[in-house]
C-alpha cells in the first residue's frame, strides 16, 4: 500500500494543494473514488480518497468534517509562491495561484477541463458533487467505459465492475495471487462493514477515528485505477475513434447525473451505454469527419 495522509482540517487542506502543482498530464496524475451513506444526491459524501500518482500518495479527505470548506478552502498565497515552479510545458498543468488568477481550490481542480481526473464509474460521484457541492466535474476520463470501449469479453451489453477489472486483469497488472487475496479480503471485509445487505452500517464511513479496515478499502478503490487506465489506453490511439467515443461517454455521465430524471440506482445501471446501431452510426459521423456528438 503507498503512503495515506489523512484531510480533516483546511490546514491540511491547504498544504495538500500546494503539492498539486505543475504535474503530468498524461498520464493523468489524479484518480478519485468518493464513499457515503447511499452516495448520490438521495444520501451524502463522507470521503474522497485522490490517489496522486506521480507522488505515490493517497490522500484521504474528511469530507465529512470539513464539508464546504473541503472544496473552497484555497492554497495559501504563501505556500504558493514559494513553491511555484518557473515554467510549465505542455505535458504539464500549472495549478499555482498568480497574481489575477483564482486561487487553487479542490472546486477548482475538479472543475477545470485541461486537468484529467480518473473515476471508475463516475456516474454517482458526479451526482452527489453535484447535488451537494455544486461541483460540475470535467475532464473526466472513466475507466469503466475506457474498458467498454476496448473490451475483449465480446459483447458491450453489460459494464464491468471495478473489482471484476482488477480480477479479471490482475496477471496483466502484475498482481500475484497472494496480492490478489489480500485484495479481494479487504474488499469483503469493507462491505461487511457498510453494506447494509450484509449487516454494515454506512455511518462506518462518519466515524472518526477513521476504521484501519475502511482506510484499506478505500485505498483499495484507486490504487490499481493507473495500471487499469494504461492497460485500457494502450487498447486505443489517443485521438481515435474508441479514445473519442470514451471522453464523450464520460462528459455524457456527468451531464446525466445533473438532470432531475437521473437515477442513482436500478438495473439499468448494468447495461452499456453504446448499442451496435450507436456504433453504427458514430463510427459513420466518424469517417465523415465528425469529431463531436458521435452519438448526439
Amino acid at each position: 500500500m503507498p503512503p495515506v495522509i489523512f484531510i480533516s482540517t483546511p490546514e491540511e487542506l491547504s498544504s495538500m494543494l500546494a503539492t498539486l502543482e505543475d504535474l503530468p498530464v498524461s498520464p493523468p496524475s489524479l484518480y478519485i473514488d468518493l464513499e457515503g451513506a447511499k452516495l448520490s444526491r438521495n444520501g451524502t459524501i463522507a470521503l474522497l480518497t485522490l490517489y496522486v500518482l506521480p507522488k505515490k500518495t493517497v490522500y484521504l479527505i474528511d469530507i465529512y468534517t470539513l464539508g464546504a470548506r473541503a472544496f473552497s478552502t484555497p492554497t495559501t498565497a504563501a505556500t504558493a509562491s514559494a513553491t511555484a515552479p518557473l515554467a510549465t510545458t505542455s505535458d504539464t498543468v500549472d495549478l499555482t495561484a498568480d497574481a489575477g488568477k483564482p486561487a487553487t481550490t479542490l472546486k477548482l481542480i475538479l472543475e477545470t477541463p485541461e486537468i484529467p481526473k480518473v473515476f471508475f464509474d463516475v456516474r454517482n460521484d458526479s451526482d452527489a458533487l453535484f447535488s451537494h457541492y455544486a461541483i460540475s466535474l470535467a475532464g473526466i476520463h472513466d475507466i469503466q467505459l475506457m474498458e467498454l470501449a476496448t473490451t475483449t469479453r465480446g459483447s458491450r451489453e453489460y459494464l464491468l465492475g471495478l473489482s471484476k477489472a482488477i480480477d479479471y486483469n490482475s496477471s496483466r497488472l502484475n498482481i500475484t495471487p497472494k496480492q490478489m487475496q489480500v485484495c479481494r479480503t479487504i474488499k469483503e471485509t469493507g462491505l461487511n462493514l457498510f453494506a447494509p445487505e450484509r449487516g454494515g452500517r454506512y455511518a462506518v464511513f462518519e466515524e472518526r477515528p477513521l476504521r484501519q479496515a475502511i482506510k484499506d478499502y478505500c485505498v483499495q478503490d484507486v490504487v490499481h485505477m493507473p495500471g487499469l487506465w494504461k492497460l485500457y489506453g494502450s487498447r486505443m490511439t489517443e485521438g481515435g475513434f474508441w479514445w473519442a467515443m470514451a471522453a464523450e461517454g464520460s462528459a455524457s455521465r456527468v451531464e446525466e447525473s445533473h438532470q432531475i430524471r437521473y437515477r442513482p440506482d436500478g438495473e439499468h445501471k448494468r447495461y452499456g451505454c453504446w448499442s451496435p446501431a450507436q456504433i453504427k452510426e458514430a463510427r459513420r459521423r466518424w469517417n465523415a469527419g465528425q469529431r463531436s456528438n458521435l452519438c448526439g
